[in-house]
């Protein structure tokens, strides 16, 4: 005989009454999280050394959303970024589109749809541990593991640095004798997704170029005589495991002869260094510190006629005179390197600044000098907002057909920005974007640019339920480790309340709560911080929605009217 009919044999004992099933054994009890879940519709049942729950009772203690299909007799489960799919009296269950197997099917005992509880802690990340005291109470605890998080908001650093997976420099040399170019080769496990910055290139005094790899360790066989390479750019290269804890970063430095410029790429664990000497005829400039110093030789500029250009996705800065700047200033590259600037260039009537991060600028002048002064933007702006387009460049996030993600959630932040900047009120908001264009950022940079400029911080993002196309709505996460109070008296909880708030009511969308979770990029910040999920592109209606501009303009109008109520008000 099968499983099924054993257990519609147990069913046919069970309305008999527990008592002729468990003898005189005490009734099992059920916790959650030690809380016990008192006056159960249906009592757990014992069947083949396997317990069976009310499933809707358990999972609603776990913040789980259940949906019921009568005609099928089906029942879809929504739990962080999981769904799992039941049919009545059948052994196997879709988790993700992945069938897998119940140890007994699934039942309907007194209008309740009973399933294995180890098999909701094995697919929802909780344990489940049996307890059977003195007193012979037996009683099932389920205690709460830390949720995975997936896609490109799970913390990506942590789970690399927590795999086996440190890379080794295992050479260092000129890629060829045609032009100067220097290979770093590791072993190939560094990870160049560009999600998690793993290469960091520093300016140091003296002319020095250094390129820290994270999670790396220098090959017990790996030698370098850094002199041999001495020519008219470079004077030597040299390495050193610079770091061990708390994660092991391998540094080489490149010293640089007076005007070389760099070119850096990464592919395949390789990082390649390009050098170039630059001829720079500049003159009547210097920097101090923050703060270019321009002589006035000859002629006036007008200050008041200087226009700007924040280039700050790209860490450039752009001035531009109403006159001709080479017979004062040359042209050409000029080589700074400190903590604020790379270089400016000359050209014609600009002034082209290479920044290490972003900033902004006062200009001021006496009568011997033009000044040119970076400061922090908070210095400058009563409120800043940063604003993120999830995933972007090799990251298209989830797809529906040829819409990716990245495409969706870069439109809608480019219409936040509109709305910033065509603010007929004189809004005193100034707006950053971690990516204005479909490239590649890493959550670490997005989560620099935001610490670094922001007093909040919204990341933007579509949602997705393969398995569940009838998933639909908005809802908005927080950071419960990131929720104190602003400047401006809210919290991250208060800007996700907001958020979710004003896109409901501007979208008319199913309302899916406000929640908290460890996103990286929502965790990682220290200002107030929320991500928003739009919709589902998995759901054709709010995919259909989401193509739509005007549902694009009215989700960016919510988050608009959001950030003006919080920083104005």
């Amino acid at each position: 005989m099968n499983q099924k009919f054993w257990f519609c044999l147990l069913l046919a004992f069970f309305f008999i009454g527990t008592k002729s099933i468990f003898g005189n054994e005490k009734a099992v009890k059920l916790y959650v999280e030690n809380e016990e879940i008192k006056n159960l519709p249906t009592a757990p049942v014992i069947f083949h050394d396997c317990v069976v729950v009310p499933v809707r009772e358990i999972l609603e203690k776990l913040e789980a959303k259940l949906e019921w299909r009568e005609n099928a007799k089906e029942l879809l489960i929504f739990k962080d970024n999981t769904c799992v799919l039941f049919t009545v009296n059948e052994t196997v269950a879709k988790v993700n589109d992945q069938e897998k197997v119940l140890t007994v099917p699934a039942v309907i005992i007194n209008n309740k749809l009973m399933i294995p509880v180890r098999f909701i802690g094995e697919t929802f990340g909780f344990d489940v541990e049996w307890v059977d005291n003195l007193q012979d109470r037996r009683i099932i605890l389920i205690k709460k593991n830390k949720p995975e998080i997936v896609d490109e908001k799970k913390n990506d650093e942590e789970k690399y640095l927590a795999e086996d997976s440190i890379c080794k420099l295992m050479s260092v040399r000129k890629k060829n004798n045609f032009d100067d170019k220097y290979l770093i080769e590791t072993d190939g496990k560094i990870n160049f997704s560009g999600k998690i910055d793993f290469v960091k290139e520093i300016f140091l005094s003296g002319n020095r170029l250094a390129i820290d790899i994270k999670n790396c360790e220098v090959d017990s066989d790996f030698e370098l005589n850094g002199s041999n390479f001495k020519n008219e750019l470079l004077r030597n290269i040299r390495f050193s495991q610079y770091k061990l804890e708390p994660n092991k970063i391998v540094r080489v430095v490149f010293d640089l002869e007076d005007g070389v410029d760099y070119f850096i790429s990464k592919l395949n664990g390789v990082i390649e260094i390009e050098l170039k000497k630059i001829k720079c005829n500049c003159k009547n400039i210097e920097c101090d510190e923050n703060i270019i110093k321009l002589k006035k030789e000859n002629g006036f500029i007008n200050i008041d006629k200087i226009s700007q250009t924040d280039l700050y996705d790209e860490k450039k800065y752009v001035f531009k005179f109403d006159c001709d700047l080479e017979d004062n200033y040359g042209d050409g590259k000029f080589f700074i390197r400190n903590d604020y600037f790379s270089s400016l260039e000359i050209k014609n009537q600009e002034i082209m600044i290479y920044e290490n991060k972003i900033f902004a600028y006062d200009i001021y002048e006496d009568a011997k000098n033009l000044y040119i002064k970076a400061v922090n933007p908070k210095e400058k702006y009563e409120n800043i907002l940063v604003i993120d387009a999830g995933h972007g460049g090799n990251d298209s996030g989830t797809r529906n057909n040829n819409v990716n993600e990245k495409d969706l959630t870069l439109d809608i932040v480019q219409k936040v920005l509109w709305f910033f900047e065509n603010d007929f009120d004189k809004s005193r908001i100034k707006v950053y974007v971690t990516r204005l264009n479909d490239r590649t950022v890493s959550l670490s940079k997005r989560v620099e640019i935001a610490n670094d400029v922001g007093d909040l911080f919204i990341s933007v993002h579509i949602n997705s339920c393969p398995n569940n196309p009838d998933a639909n709505g908005t809802e908005v996460f927080y950071c419960k480790q990131n929720n104190s109070k602003s400047k401006n008296n809210f919290s991250s909880s208060d800007l996700a309340s907001i958020l979710l708030s004003n896109l409901i009511e501007e979208l008319n969308s199913t309302n899916r709560n406000v929640k908290s979770s460890d996103f990286y990029v929502i965790k990682n910040t220290k200002i107030p911080a929320a991500l928003c999920e739009i919709g589902f592109i998995t759901n054709q209606n709010e995919f259909d929605k989401l193509c739509d501009e005007n549902y694009r303009l009215q989700a960016a109008r919510a988050i608009y009217n959001s950030v003006k109520y919080l920083l104005e008000n």
